[in-house]
C-alpha cells in the first residue's frame, strides 16, 4: 500500500487492487438507473470532477466513470442541480481531515467538495472483503440532456 496526501487527509491505499476491482464493474450507480437526474449526471461526467479530483482517483485507482452511488438534492439559485455520491477505495485512513463526516475539500469555486470515511455503503461485489473507505462528494452539476429540466 502506498501513503497519498489530499488536503487535510493522509490515505493507504491499494491502487492495483482498487483498480482491479473498478474493472469488474460493468454498470456504474447512474447507468444502472434510468430517472433522468442520473442519465442528466452520465451525460455531465466530464464536466463534473475537477482535476485535482481527477488526479487523486488517478493515485487511488479509481475509475471515475463508476460511481457506486450519484443522487440529485435539487436545484440551486445558480441553476445547477446539486447531486451527490460516493465511491470506493482499497485502503484506509491514516490522518483524518477536520470533523469527519463533513466535506472539507473543496475547489476554489466551490462547485465540488469531498470527504473520506470508513463506513462503506452499496459495496459492489467486486470489493466485497476487502478493506475499504468511502469518498463522498457533492457536487454542481449543469442540466444537459435535451430534455425539459424537472421543476
Amino acid at each position: 500500500m502506498e501513503q497519498v496526501v489530499f488536503g487535510r487527509w493522509r490515505l493507504r491505499c491499494d491502487r492495483e487492487a482498487t483498480w482491479q476491482a473498478y474493472k469488474c464493474i460493468k454498470v456504474a450507480g447512474p447507468e444502472a438507473c434510468y430517472c433522468c437526474y442520473c442519465r442528466n449526471f452520465a451525460a455531465a461526467r466530464g464536466q463534473v470532477y475537477p482535476v485535482e479530483v481527477l488526479a487523486l482517483f488517478e493515485q487511488l485507482g479509481i475509475d471515475f466513470t463508476k460511481e457506486v452511488e450519484v443522487y440529485e438534492m435539487g436545484r440551486l439559485e445558480s441553476g445547477f442541480r446539486h447531486y451527490g455520491g460516493w465511491f470506493h477505495c482499497v485502503g484506509q485512513i491514516e490522518a483524518e481531515g477536520a470533523d469527519s463526516g463533513k466535506f472539507d475539500w473543496k475547489n476554489p469555486t466551490g462547485s465540488f467538495s469531498l470527504y473520506f470515511h470508513d463506513k462503506p455503503t452499496l459495496v459492489p461485489d467486486c470489493f466485497q472483503k476487502l478493506p475499504l473507505m468511502q469518498l463522498e462528494f457533492a457536487a454542481q452539476v449543469p442540466w444537459v440532456l435535451q430534455e425539459p429540466e424537472p421543476d
